[in-house]
């Protein structure tokens, strides 16, 4: 019989090339995502745990791997709040702002070339 020593190729049938793969996609992807800090670290964890039995004759073997990616982003913005005497209602215009008269029906006009407008 041909015995085969086990290598990070066979170890658990391959699960760690397999496992690895699938991490360093996700790592690259994240490192393209605009939304993350471009320059932050990012790292691929390998675990490989052996727990051998009593006698040291035989061992279960457990392969994870992890990753540790940079977060997104978070975006801000802002609310506007107002109360109607019974509860907070937030707004994402000033409700208290009226609409602007324009010209011509609600038309932008162009400034005069005198306005720096013009051609």
């Amino acid at each position: 019989m041909d015995y085969q020593e086990v290598t990070i190729d066979s170890l658990n049938s391959g699960a760690v090339k397999e496992l690895f793969e699938e991490a360093w996609g996700r790592l690259l992807e994240n490192v393209g995502d605009e939304n993350t800090k471009p320059d932050a670290v990012r790292e691929v964890r390998i675990t490989i745990r052996v727990k051998p039995d009593k006698k040291r004759a035989t061992a279960v073997t457990t392969v994870a791997v992890g990753d540790k990616l940079t977060p997104i982003n978070p975006h801000e913005s802002f609310i506007l709040l107002s109360s109607d005497g019974d509860r907070v209602k937030a707004y994402t215009t000033d409700p208290k702002q009226g609409a602007l008269p324009l010209e011509g029906g609600g038309n932008v006009s162009e400034f005069p070339a005198v306005a720096g407008g013009g051609k």
